[in-house]
């Protein structure tokens, strides 16, 4: 008698047992793949290799011959090195190196690097490959970035050029790509003189029109700026600062916005130039405006004397009498929009002066944004932002007036480093705290018009501040983890062999020195500050 449920089982046995064997098999066959291929190229060794290119006659690599995810790679031609940017997150090697042109063949020799991924990033190490090309053939290198790529390539000057972003997406194990057109230009006042440039990207499609895009997680729009990080041995003080306004403005009634900024390695025209913060500008989006509200940038360290505001005029641009540019206006963008420098003479009036309102418009500053931002130059010792360099916010209320807000911007002049004339130090020199604070006019003026009201301002903001998480250990630990990213990512090693005039540190010890000493000198300073006014009562910390 024959058992069907026996002859069932044994089925359903075999079928089992022939899915496990495919399974096994496609496991081994892609396991074997993986093993013998990179970024789907296949691996050879050195003697596969000596057969490939016998009787072939080797060419100079003048050109890009390989693509990334079907786009540009950077390319330095100068080591006739390729740059691919990879997470440094986890250990798989993420993308796929495609030749640019079917007719050719592309390997990459084996290497014992390949199973460590993390060490090869931060070694900087180079991988080797070659192109076949009929008779002929090509050899050259390979470097795998921790940092996202800017690859930009045309003439500057506000002529179209292409431009591509490349960055990790760790969690999908996959690469994002911006790919579009831009123009860019040189930008900055001293920072002109800079070996390295610093640059203004305007993104745009073919035809020129604006394009907008989020960049590593920043917000979405057609201006971008690279700033070259120069002067900063540490390459870490901007961002820190940075980070630091946004922290402590995070526990504020009113939020004042800056820039933000994140890590890249830039390539322009087949040239590596060197590391580079990717940042916003401080524009009206930025700062949230609308219309009537007017947002100026102070360009000198001299205040405008009243002639300076009868010659501006019908202007964006207040000139000096020598032709200097003292002050700008950023928002509203053009003069067919309506705009005023009668706040501005008012503030100056107000605030910087002895001067008495001549006007019917009333300027009022927020006394919190005031102590932020005095509180915030003592901290960080931000002695390039005592005045030039500010952004003032005028935002329009609905009786006609104006109440003002500072924000921060070109903070590379923090953290003990201060200007300085010497050309050879790159116009920079670190000096350690000395308890003196730095003297800001409107600051100043508020506290002789109320010491009581800036005094349980300050006094409030300091402990809110404190009481967010704001400390010397948590500005060293965020100093080191940025420096340690940047070296982990191979990007420190590049950029002192690019640009080894700018003497990049070998550590960040002076720099948490420097934080852990200044952040006790301003907190004593607020401890005895309340131990003195607590016995006359004189205002609240409430």
């Amino acid at each position: 008698m024959i058992n069907h449920k026996l002859i069932s089982y044994f089925f359903k046995m075999v079928l089992v047992i022939v899915a496990i064997v495919t399974l096994y098999c496609y496991i081994k066959d892609d396991v074997d793949y993986r093993s013998k291929h990179v970024m789907g190229v296949e691996l050879i060794d050195k003697e596969t290799e000596l057969q490939l290119i016998k009787g072939k006659k080797k060419k100079d690599l003048t050109r890009l011959l390989l693509s990334y995810n079907n786009e540009k790679i950077p390319f330095d031609s100068e080591t006739d090195t390729i740059y691919i940017s990879q997470s440094m997150k986890n250990g798989k090697w993420v993308g796929t190196l495609t030749p640019s042109k079917d007719k050719y063949e592309i390997y990459i020799l084996e290497d014992r690097m390949f199973s460590d991924k993390l060490n090869a990033i931060r070694k900087a190490h180079h991988f080797s490959y070659i192109v076949i090309d009929g008779d002929n053939y090509y050899k050259g290198k390979i470097v795998y970035t921790g940092l996202p790529t800017v690859l930009i390539k045309g003439a500057a000057n506000d002529k179209l050029a292409d431009i591509t972003v490349s960055y990790p997406d760790a969690e999908k194990e996959e690469n994002k790509l911006i790919h579009t057109k831009c123009t860019f230009h040189q930008r900055g006042s001293a920072s002109v003189g800079y070996e390295k440039f610093n640059y203004k990207v305007e993104l745009c499609d073919e035809n020129g029109e604006k394009e907008k895009h989020s960049i590593l997680g920043m917000r979405e729009d057609d201006d971008w700026l690279l700033n070259g990080l120069y002067t900063d041995e540490t390459k870490v003080r901007e961002k820190l600062a940075y980070d630091l306004w946004h922290k402590m403005n995070e526990t504020a009634d009113f939020s004042v916005a800056t820039s933000n900024m994140e890590y890249a390695e830039v390539f322009l025209n087949n040239e590596y130039i060197g590391l580079y913060g990717i940042m916003e500008p401080i524009d009206g989006k930025q700062m949230a405006m609308k219309e009537g509200d007017l947002l100026y940038k102070i360009r000198r360290w001299s205040l405008p004397e009243p002639g300076n505001f009868d010659l501006c005029g019908n202007t964006l641009d207040m000139r000096d009498f020598d032709g200097g540019n003292l002050a700008s206006l950023k928002y509203p963008k053009s003069t067919d929009q309506e705009f005023s420098w009668e706040p501005y003479r008012e503030y100056i009036n107000s605030f910087m002066s002895e001067n008495s309102a001549n006007s019917e418009i009333t300027v009022t500053m927020n006394i919190e944004n005031v102590v932020d931002y005095y509180w915030f130059c003592q901290l960080t010792y931000a002695n390039d932002n005592l005045w030039k360099n500010v952004y003032l916010a005028a935002y329009k209320e609905e009786n006609g007036n104006y109440t003002f807000y500072k924000t921060v911007w070109d903070l590379n002049y923090t953290w003990g480093e201060v200007w300085d004339s010497p050309e050879e130090n790159l116009w920079t020199q670190f000096i350690w705290p000395d308890g003196n604070l730095l003297q800001i006019n409107d600051y100043d003026k508020l506290l002789r018009e109320d010491e009581v009201e800036v005094r349980t301002a300050e006094q409030k903001r300091w402990r809110q501040w404190k009481e967010s998480g704001i400390s010397a250990d948590m500005l060293c630990k965020e100093a080191k983890e940025w420096y340690e990213h940047l070296e982990n990512s191979g990007a420190l090693r590049r950029e002192k062999r690019k640009n080894p005039q700018s003497e990049s540190a070998a550590d960040i010890e002076d720099l948490q020195k420097w934080i852990k000493v200044r952040f006790d000198e301003i907190d004593n300073y607020f401890t005895s500050r309340q131990l003195e006014e607590e016995g006359t009562n004189n205002w609240s910390t409430e």
